[in-house]
């Protein structure tokens, strides 16, 4: 069995993606409960979404989604308590805007968003199963969710530090539960349109770099400038 199984950056063991410790020196206990977060956060996503349908956004929830996935970036947090930390973090948050929905909905969507109460039992059971990040098993759409994981990664990224500087948009974050729900919110998609996904992906990481060139130019936009460099 396989102790962990990560392929997010180039430098990947065999070029395949690494199964016993990270190159990156990210060990395999993290590197499973960082997929333990981001599955919290695709359910976190799907109640977002059904929150958002009833005329409720949450910009706390939006910010702690943002930041806790901008986490799961290689060199980031390699830190496994904090991690199963963010993990309860993203769960109570999710409680939380439950309680502000309609009773039924709030039914609904408990059942479906299902709750991980033991960190350490989880990944134990999907790692004997199959890897945690297995998305699917047709291995082109496997892939296609990958990089829309990754592209939203970037996203969290970008967002996170242009919500520092005083900068949000609802647009972003309401694509980024969308992507996050996709393929746990029992739509049919085929190839095609998770093709489109990605392209839609890499559309909103430009319109979040716009915001966060927004951000950065508040007091003018930089310009090269000569300096002294006498003592």
């Amino acid at each position: 069995m396989k102790k962990m199984f990560c392929n997010q950056c180039e430098q990947t063991a065999r070029g395949t993606g690494c199964t016993v410790c990270g190159v990156c020196s990210k060990e395999a206990v993290v590197a499973n409960t960082m997929n333990v977060l981001i599955y919290t956060l695709r359910q976190n996503a799907l109640v977002a979404l059904k929150a958002r349908e009833e005329g409720i956004i949450d910009d706390s929830y939006d910010i702690l989604t943002s930041n806790l996935l901008f986490s799961t970036l290689t060199n980031v947090n390699f830190d496994e308590k904090r991690l199963v930390e963010y993990t309860k973090e993203a769960i109570e948050a999710r409680k939380n805007l439950i309680s502000k929905m309609k009773p039924q909905a709030s039914r609904n969507e408990l059942e479906s968003a299902r709750e991980i109460e033991d960190c350490e039992k989880y990944i134990k059971e999907n790692l004997d199963k199959k890897h945690p990040n297995q998305l699917n098993d047709d291995k082109d759409i496997q892939s296609l969710m990958q990089a829309i994981l990754f592209g939203l990664k970037g996203v969290c990224a970008y967002i996170s530090h242009a919500y520092l500087l005083g900068e949000k948009n609802t647009e972003i974050n309401t694509f980024i539960h969308q992507a996050l729900a996709a393929g746990f919110d029992n739509k049919e998609r085929d190839l095609k349109a998770w093709i489109d996904l990605v392209k839609e992906t890499g559309k909103w990481n430009f319109e979040t770099l716009k915001l966060l060139d927004k951000a950065n130019c508040t007091l003018g936009n930089p310009t090269p400038t000569s300096v002294s460099l006498e003592r």
